[in-house]
């Protein structure tokens, strides 16, 4: 897989790359060598659609291809944060969260539609 292609996945090996220290949030115990535990968060945002589409790709294939990569990495579930809006204008989108799920990951909430709270109210938020 060519992850320079995919801004989410070209991301994640950025955040990979980048190795910075954190203080664990829980004990984990620690490795025979003296490097320092590292803790790092991976979220994908915008499921089921996230920019345009390749050619010749599906979203769903798209989907795969990084859950493959998750997999082959040993990257625990990882959390997918949904835009929902996408659904309601391409309902085969939805295959994707179901893909997503199926593979053992996690979805959140991530809006209906990345409505900015600078141009509505809160009753319409």
């Amino acid at each position: 897989m060519n992850l320079g292609r995919w801004g989410l996945a070209g991301i994640l090996i950025l955040m990979a790359s980048a190795r910075a220290q954190t203080k664990p949030t829980a004990p984990v115990k620690k490795p025979a060598t003296s490097h320092p535990v590292l803790q790092m968060a991976i979220t994908f945002d915008d499921l089921p659609v996230s920019g345009p589409l390749p050619p010749g790709q599906s979203r769903v294939g798209v989907a795969e291809e990084i859950i493959r990569t998750l997999k082959a990495d040993h990257v625990p579930p990882t959390y997918g944060f949904v835009n929902a809006v996408h659904v309601q204008y391409d309902p085969g989108t939805v295959d994707v969260l179901g893909t997503w799920r199926a593979s053992g990951n996690l979805l959140g909430n991530h809006t209906w539609s990345h409505v900015s709270l600078d141009k509505v109210s809160l009753q319409q938020f």
